[in-house]
């Protein structure tokens, strides 16, 4: 079956349905993924071209600009197509200061060298900028920051603009500068919902694509994930605001929400076991009936992951067994409230709202 597409922004961007998340690409031991080699990483890369899945998402925050290292060399390996699509992303505290344009463009040219393109499909600002400058002559300025994206937009070092982790807010803050918002990539899984209470109305309204990322959570809505005691997952994969606060390596401070996670990850994947899929292709196939989501961006750790992945994008989710999965993880959405987009913070603490 050929890969889907889905278009936004007036048409302008369309993008394969499923891409690879790449925030594991030149991970080495001891970093958050572990030790990745550049063989896996070209496994990777040479089966998503192959599946039609050729979109590929990076930041220069993975790995202080490896990961975009390693995608270069792994696009290269598998003689990646012209129209392979590559995002990256700029870190917040990189950009531009008020009125003193020029930091975006050495950010962007860095990317680029390590990318070893002329130009980025999508360029987006990895988390919000503060809405108004403030007294601090170094702070990173919401209107130089934009106005210069824009200016690199016209000169075609990049081609489309968009912005992650954007709320409602941030959101309507950044299309008040006049430029043209393609897409925002945000936290989105079947208990990640709280972009459901408002923000995905925005985004289509402005007919911006919502990037889907984590959309198994890093393993949890899987089979294997599904079937693990919440009390024996990994310490690195509990401190999420899913999760009591008093978790290690948490620093969220809040209740979570154990009994109700528990509660839907085991009628989840009694939902999966009776349609005779994975979970995670139920997972992956509820993000994409989401009209608002332009595209989900699963990482993977092999081309068997891409396999799975890719399989998501193919399965034809019925509307029952849709709304059953809605229902099974209601009270995950109600217990985490709408100001879930940074997973890791509680809500005092959000940076995007």
């Amino acid at each position: 079956m050929t890969m889907p597409t889905r278009s936004c922004c007036a048409g302008k961007i369309t993008v394969p349905v499923v891409g690879v998340g790449t925030w594991q690409f030149g991970s080495t031991e001891g970093e958050y993924w572990g030790e990745r080699d550049q063989e896996q990483s070209n496994a990777i890369a040479a089966k998503a071209i192959e599946k039609g899945a050729a979109f590929f998402d990076c930041a220069e925050a993975y790995q202080s600009g490896r990961a975009e290292s390693a995608l270069a060399v792994a696009l290269a390996a598998s003689n990646a197509p012209a129209d392979t699509i590559v995002a990256t992303k700029i870190v917040p505290n990189k950009c531009s200061p008020k009125g003193q344009p020029g930091a975006v463009r050495a950010e962007l040219t860095a990317s680029l060298a390590r990318l070893k393109r002329a130009s980025v499909y999508l360029y987006q600002v990895h988390w919000p900028l503060p809405l108004e400058d403030g007294d601090d002559a170094a702070a990173p300025s919401l209107a130089t920051t934009f106005a210069e994206l824009a200016t690199l937009q016209k000169e075609g070092l990049i081609v489309h603009v968009g912005v992650s982790n954007f709320g409602p807010t941030q959101l309507r803050a950044a299309l008040a500068t006049g430029v043209t918002i393609a897409t925002n990539q945000l936290l989105y899984n079947l208990v990640s919902r709280s972009i459901e209470f408002e923000l995905a109305a925005l985004c289509r309204e402005h007919d911006i694509g919502i990037i889907c990322y984590s959309p198994l959570l890093q393993g949890l809505l899987t089979d294997k994930g599904v079937a693990t005691p919440l009390d024996a997952l990994d310490p690195l994969r509990t401190r999420t605001v899913h999760f009591a606060g008093t978790r290690e390596k948490s620093r969220h401070g809040g209740p979570g929400a154990e009994a109700e996670l528990a509660a839907a990850l085991t009628q989840v994947g009694a939902i999966a076991k009776r349609e005779g899929v994975s979970v995670a292709t139920l997972a992956l196939a509820w993000c994409l009936a989401n009209p608002a989501v332009v595209a989900i961006i699963p990482g993977a750790s092999s081309a068997a992951h891409v396999e799975a992945n890719v399989a998501g994008a193919t399965y034809a989710l019925s509307a029952a067994v849709k709304a059953e999965l809605d229902a099974a993880t209601e009270p995950v959405k109600a217990a985490l409230g709408p100001k879930l987009l940074d997973p890791y913070q509680g809500e005092a603490t959000q940076r995007s709202w």
